[in-house]
């Protein structure tokens, strides 16, 4: 009698392990949203348009992360303000001031974007730019990557979804960031950007870095594609030096780039 209970619990355990779904590359988040102030309907339409175009830029580019990503969507201003105060430890006067201004954060310690649910319209390229900075965090060290590429390919990440989501044209926004540049008159040297960052951030040229930035990385994937972009990070995340990995990406050291670069960004400016 026991040998048959015995080899019945055997049975129920091998079908039950055959049920069991398996994990895949699709599976990369989870959804939370703020408990007893459900977001309304509109917000989590846009919520779910917005993973979407991110799962299916994730797919095009074999962009495949170790961790799953809690995406947490908060109602109002001050469930966004607290959540930033408790995973980010802002202050909760930094906090509310970036509630105002933010409509999402991806966070450095946690696989976790935190959505801001004020800012809904915003979520089809909010979203995908912020899943491509948990996507620098989790494939390669982004202290280690300069802030032009970390920032320059987080915004083309998004943008790419808000053309596929048929909520702009990528070509008409490259066209917006020349023409800000060149409306911004005498511009940083390349080195400057890459050298720089922090100070010039800090001196309110934020417009213009960010600008120079998203103008570099299109100007690389121009050339290799977004899958060029990926497979730096990829290569970082196989142990690649950071310098070697851009060379391998990118067909050209990173001095060799900046220099050409600076050389035609008068030109590109003009297209």
């Amino acid at each position: 009698m026991k040998t048959r209970i015995y080899r019945l619990l055997m049975v129920l355990g091998c079908l039950l392990m055959v049920c069991q779904p398996v994990a895949s590359a699709a599976q990369w988040y989870t959804l939370r949203v703020d408990k007893g102030n459900h977001p309304p309907q509109p917000v989590m339409d846009e919520v779910y348009l917005s993973i979407r175009m991110t799962g299916d830029l994730f797919t095009r580019y074999k962009l495949i992360l170790p961790e799953i990503v809690t995406i947490r969507v908060t109602t109002t201003a001050d469930s966004y303000a607290r959540a930033l105060s408790y995973y980010l430890k802002s202050s909760p006067a930094q906090a509310s001031q970036l509630a105002k201004l933010s409509a999402g954060v991806s966070t450095h310690a946690y696989p976790l974007v935190i959505l801001n649910g004020q800012y809904s319209n915003q979520f089809i390229s909010t979203l995908p730019h912020e899943m491509f900075h948990q996507a620098q965090r989790q494939l390669a060290n982004i202290v280690q990557v300069p802030t032009w590429l970390t920032e320059g390919s987080a915004e083309l990440f998004g943008k790419l979804a808000l053309h596929q989501a048929n909520r702009g044209v990528y070509s008409q926004y490259i066209r917006g960031v020349k023409m800000r540049l060149r409306q911004a008159g005498t511009l940083p040297n390349v080195r400057q950007v890459v050298s720089n960052w922090d100070a010039m951030f800090k001196q309110g040229q934020g417009g213009v870095i960010y600008n120079m930035a998203t103008l570099m990385v299109w100007y690389l994937a121009d050339q290799q594609g977004f899958e060029g972009v990926v497979y730096y990070y990829q290569l970082i995340h196989q142990g690649v030096a950071v310098d070697e990995a851009f060379l391998n990406a990118f067909h050209v050291t990173p001095s060799l780039f900046y220099q050409d670069f600076e050389v035609k960004l008068p030109q590109l400016l003009q297209l």
